[in-house]
């Protein structure tokens, strides 16, 4: 079962965050599994911001 063509997005404008369009018509880019608890915020924002 499809269920992405039932999900409501907001029209939104694409913007660049680095070198990579986010919002608008842009699939969603993040894939990032990641192995810190969730709960050590630094730790897990350290991973995403480098």
């Amino acid at each position: 079962m499809d269920t992405t063509s039932s999900i409501k997005r907001k029209n939104t404008r694409q913007i660049l965050v680095g070198d990579v369009p986010v919002g608008g018509e842009s699939a969603p880019n993040s894939a990032i599994h990641d192995t810190t608890k969730t709960s050590d915020v630094d730790a897990t924002c350290s991973r995403f911001i480098h």
